[in-house]
């Protein structure tokens, strides 16, 4: 984050609201770490935390489906 983080932390907070995506979650527990740092002060542009975000509920999706011995397509259908 830099030496001087924003608040509230918009990478982490976009990142927590949308990880749940569009799977049923019954139940999600989401610990983030924010650094500061004594380098120059970084912000957030547009989006900050929603691709990332995406790529772990994805993530998430492709090893369900790998430890239940599914088809990645089919468990994201039946989600």
């Amino acid at each position: 984050m830099g030496a001087y983080p924003q608040m509230p932390v918009q990478p982490t907070n976009n990142l927590v609201k949308n990880v749940i995506g569009v799977y049923r979650t019954p139940l999600m527990d989401i610990t983030s770490r924010v650094m500061v740092t004594n380098t120059t002060p970084v912000g957030a542009y547009r989006g900050a935390g929603r691709p990332e975000a995406v790529y772990i509920v994805e993530r998430l999706m492709d090893a369900a489906a790998r430890k239940l011995n599914m088809d990645p397509r089919a468990i994201r259908k039946a989600n």
